[in-house]
């Protein structure tokens, strides 16, 4: 448990950046001339993509994928072994060039595979 926590931490760290990170890509709301009600937040109404987060089964390795409309990161791909099976499942969900990718530290279960999904 001492050993998953450090990683489990480093994940939800870069997870909640990259939310952060691509909340710049929504477009600002419409300025419609009138103020809002006091009830009514500013950012009430506004409808961007969602986002979808794959922890990818690459074994006792590391391999996510952050999926924001058409902004796709990538943060680690496994091992070497497993580059092929990542690149295949990354496939249906990433609609052109990767926007990110983040090799979290150079280890081959961390970074082995991002040869295959570059």
């Amino acid at each position: 448990m001492k050993r998953l926590l450090p990683g489990l931490l480093i994940l939800i760290v870069i997870a909640v950046l990259a939310m952060v990170v691509f909340s710049f890509a929504l477009p600002p709301p419409s300025p419609s001339g009138q103020d809002p009600s006091p009830s009514v937040s500013r950012g009430a109404g506004l409808v961007g993509p969602e986002m979808t987060i794959h922890f990818i089964d690459v074994g006792q390795a590391d391999a996510i994928l952050i999926d924001f409309g058409e902004y796709e990161a990538v943060i680690d791909a496994g091992n070497n072994r497993d580059g092929e099976a990542v690149a295949a499942y990354l496939e249906p969900y990433v609609d052109g060039p990767l926007d990110l990718v983040i090799g979290t530290h150079p280890d081959a279960d961390h970074i082995g595979g991002l040869d295959d999904v570059i």
